[in-house]
């Protein structure tokens, strides 16, 4: 877990505490791809997302200042289980969509994936690329698992 991660969601809850702010475990409904050779996200669970942010941590990098956005994206953005956004084809479904260059997908890569929604709540798994890096029609889940199918074992 990355600490400088959960400072800010603790700052902002402690900000927002008059407007009901909830911690949700350092997990959450997302699986992480690519299509096409960009990356992609799967939603496994109906959500409204208010705000969410990719970041990047190569092997070896140091990992308080070693982090780096890849994806910044504001809503409202409802998605539906087994929703799949595809990051580059996604601009028109935010209201701001950030892309930075540097999208590795490569063995060991380190990938959090902030994502604040309407209610309140906030999640930021940890996605660790696979020793053959992320590949077209394989998912790697907040489990550490790399499966077929984005949201198998979920239900809705």
């Amino acid at each position: 877990m990355r600490m400088a991660s959960w400072r800010v969601v603790f700052g902002a809850c402690v900000v927002l505490s008059l407007s009901s702010c909830t911690l949700a475990e350092n997990v959450g409904p997302v699986a992480l791809s690519v299509v096409d050779g960009e990356m992609a996200l799967a939603f496994c669970k109906d959500q409204s997302i208010d705000s969410i942010r990719v970041l990047q941590l190569a092997p070896g990098a140091d990992r308080v200042s070693g982090w780096q956005s890849i994806w910044e994206a504001r809503g409202p953005v409802p998605v539906v289980f087994g929703e799949i956004i595809v990051v580059r084809d996604s601009m028109d479904q935010f209201l701001q969509s950030t892309i930075f260059d540097g999208f590795e997908g490569a063995a060991g890569f380190q990938y959090e994936v902030d994502v604040r929604l309407d209610d309140g709540t906030f999640y930021g798994p940890v996605l660790v690329s696979p020793a053959s890096g992320l590949e077209e029609g394989k998912w790697v889940t907040t489990s550490k698992q790399t499966v077929e199918e984005p949201c198998e074992g979920i239900s809705p």
